[in-house]
């Protein structure tokens, strides 16, 4: 006994000061962690308006007959810039219009997000698709691009189970990066705040002004038009009063949003943003990204994922799941995603029946030397449009002739 209370001041001094380190720690992290926040680097992009509309069941729909520009910038300058989206009449992107649809001897449906939606030399790779199958079969194809930025999953599936049910197609086509598998459902809206457009996106369909749950996707300026980048881009002008009120704009929307997603309370004990930081990889309750994330790990928990995937099986059109991989993914012949998003890929496959057509893997052609826009976006430029395009056309039609729905070619047309 005399032992056990001889150590118990030295088991209190232990206690006591780890508690203290741990508060040090986390006292330290704070101070650094507000310090950060307030740096601004003044990289983003920005277009003069907002290219789609709010929809209550799907997220949102572009508007019709848009080209969407965006403008890249990086250290407060214009750095680049691209039309990155195309909507027709009929508020689809690329070209292919319902009625063309109707009028097809072969017709397939694509969703995905902006890789597929994504607009290089005025095409998306559902429109060289098309144009690859027609050349082929040299028959009317209409291949329908349902594509939205920033889809994941879930809406992918949402928005195909209707859209299968009403136009019946040959055959619907679902395209994913790795990115896509964790998103979860969102909205967005354009709103007027303080006398400025704001493109916002929201965990809430109804709520677009709590930065809780919305933040910006693009920074939206009316003069920061195309043909004003591409002077910028020709003659550059950092005192440019488009580009100055831009970076203002920024740094007042950046410091507006992260005073809430990223408060750091020097007085609250109530949360620990060590902890956090271990174990989640972030230190905020909030992510940084504006693109929330399931919590998931099987997309059949998904209530509504499931009716889906059995309304798509019900309506009798098969399926075809791609897989679009990066630059690095096609050189490494595998996909590169996060354990959880590969759980979330494995689901998927289970709910509709069929395996993903990784085009990594199953390509052993020629790569162009570049594919995507780096060091500005990881988007798709013209060469890897056209790279998905020839990849997918005899994978698609040799699932067209699976199902009976065109006859198999003679030699020389395959490819």
């Amino acid at each position: 006994m005399v032992n056990a209370y001889r150590l118990l001041p030295r088991l209190a001094l232990l206690v006591l000061s780890t508690l203290l380190g741990l508060f040090t720690a986390e006292w330290v992290y704070r101070l650094k962690l507000l310090r950060a926040r307030g740096a601004i680097g003044y990289n983003y992009r920005v277009s003069p308006s907002v290219p789609v509309g709010h929809d209550e069941k799907y997220g949102d729909h572009p508007k019709p007959n848009v080209e969407s520009w965006g403008c890249f910038i990086r250290d407060g300058k214009v750095a680049w810039g691209s039309v990155v989206a195309r909507s027709n009449r009929d508020g689809l992107m690329g070209k292919t219009t319902f009625d063309q649809y109707e009028k097809a001897d072969i017709r397939i449906l694509a969703f995905g997000d902006s890789f597929t939606e994504w607009n290089q030399g005025d095409t998306t790779w559902p429109d060289l698709l098309q144009e690859e199958l027609h050349n082929r079969l040299n028959r009317k194809v209409a291949v329908l691009d349902y594509a939205r930025a920033g889809y994941g999953a879930l809406q992918m599936l949402d928005l195909a189970a209707d859209e299968i049910a009403e136009l019946h197609p040959d055959l619907t086509i679902v395209a994913l990066i790795g990115d896509d598998f964790s998103r979860a459902r969102w909205w967005s809206q354009e709103i007027e705040k303080d006398g400025l457009t704001r493109f916002m996106l929201s965990t809430r369909k109804d709520n677009f002004t709590d930065y809780h749950f919305a933040t910006d996707q693009v920074l939206i300026v009316p003069e920061a038009t195309r043909a004003w980048c591409e002077r910028q881009l020709v003659h550059p002008d950092p005192q440019d009063p488009v580009l100055e009120r831009a970076n203002r704009q920024f740094a007042t929307v950046k410091h507006e949003v992260e005073s809430v997603r990223k408060a750091v309370p020097l007085l609250s004990w109530d949360y620990s943003f060590v902890y956090q930081r271990l174990t989640t990889g972030s230190a905020y309750k909030y992510p940084d990204s504006n693109m929330p994330r399931v919590s998931i790990v099987d997309l059949c928990r998904d209530r509504r994922a499931a009716e889906d995937a059995r309304r798509i099986q019900k309506a009798g059109s098969r399926v075809m799941l791609v897989y679009l991989p990066t630059m690095e993914e096609f050189k490494k012949r595998k996909v590169m995603a996060s354990r959880k998003d590969v759980l979330l890929m494995n689901s998927m496959e289970a709910m509709l029946n069929t395996r993903f057509r990784l085009l990594q893997e199953e390509y052993y052609g020629a790569l162009p030397v570049k594919i995507d826009m780096l060091p500005y976006d990881w988007h798709p430029n013209l060469d890897g449009l056209k790279l998905y395009a020839v990849i997918l056309a005899p994978m698609t039609l040799q699932k067209l002739r699976s199902l009976s729905t065109i006859k198999a070619p003679s030699s020389g047309t395959s490819g």
